[in-house]
């Protein structure tokens, strides 16, 4: 009787996905910090998932980030690139989850150039080729982050949505802890959660309802972001940042180079939709140059 019943969930369950394009997974809750200091500011850590869906070896990178967000929760800010010949729709593997911005992320950083699956954690590293880490090593230099950086800097995001103009506004405020010299920029990213799509997989040849997860689709600011002071700040300066944007039906958007007739664009759902923001050294010739000191994800929909 009992295996009668797991054979029919099972069966149900099947069903479900196969006729879905997407599913909600939600993010674990902020991971627990032992403190005396309950206004203590932590830095988060911005881990970007250089990626696929002809990458046969992508998926392990995947479950690599999701285990980062188990460990640490929210402190977290996962980011998804498909960009690169592995992101590339084709005939069976047709869900396109490319960007314009991912591109030019891809491109400048030479990821999926030296080899994917590969990312970068807080894009700390110097010289800029020393940025491209492969997905073994995300851990390590996350748990360094989490132990051993301190947070100088503040983030904190307001939305407002509109579910029938699909209008988002966006606030964004920055506060600086201490003072700092040189240039520092605000990026602020639409991304958009649990899309169901085929992943070919080098254990089992194709998944066919997999899981892509905080797919990168749009810039909200542009691709380098806006200036958020350029000579430097003082101790406790915040700098606000409004953003009016309003989410397409489709991406790639229609017309874009992402989105040719041949590569169909993929649907916009807005209740996947997150903001992703962070704060980067935006210094000229800084030996910590494009490094993030500060990020994070808001849904842009309760």
């Amino acid at each position: 009787m009992n295996r009668q019943i797991k054979i029919v969930l099972l069966f149900f369950i099947t069903t479900f996905l196969a006729n879905c394009d997407y599913i909600i997974v939600p993010l674990k809750p902020r991971a627990v910090i032992t403190s005396n200091d309950t206004n203590k500011v932590y830095k988060n850590v911005l881990v970007e998932d250089y990626t696929g869906s002809t990458c046969v070896n992508c998926p392990p990178a995947a479950s690599a980030l999701d285990s980062l967000i188990s460990l640490y929760g929210n402190r977290i800010t996962p980011l998804s690139v498909n960009a690169g010949n592995f992101a590339v729709p084709v005939t069976t593997y047709s869900l396109n989850l490319q960007s314009a911005v991912g591109d030019a992320y891809d491109s400048f950083f030479n990821m999926s150039n030296t080899g994917n699956p590969c990312g970068m954690v807080n894009r700390k590293g110097n010289p800029l080729s020393s940025k491209y880490l492969l997905y073994p090593l995300w851990a390590s230099t996350t748990q360094n982050i989490i132990l051993n950086d301190t947070a100088f800097i503040k983030l904190t995001l307001a939305t407002t949505f509109d579910t029938t103009t699909k209008a988002l506004t966006v606030k964004a405020t920055s506060t600086f802890l201490k003072s700092f010299s040189g240039t520092y920029n605000l990026v602020v990213l639409l991304t958009q959660d649990s899309m169901i799509g085929p992943q070919k997989s080098g254990t089992s040849g194709e998944i066919a309802n997999y899981v892509h997860r905080f797919v990168l689709r749009d810039a909200i600011t542009t691709t380098w972001g806006d200036i958020l002071v350029t000579a430097g700040a003082s101790a406790n300066q915040i700098v606000e940042k409004n953003y009016n944007y309003t989410l397409n039906a489709v991406y790639p958007a229609a017309g874009s180079t992402n989105n040719p007739a041949n590569k169909p664009a993929s649907a916009c759902k807005f209740k996947q939709c997150s903001i992703v923001a962070y704060v980067y050294d935006a210094t000229q010739g800084s030996s910590t140059q494009y490094e993030v000191l500060q990020s994070m994800q808001k849904k842009i929909y309760p």
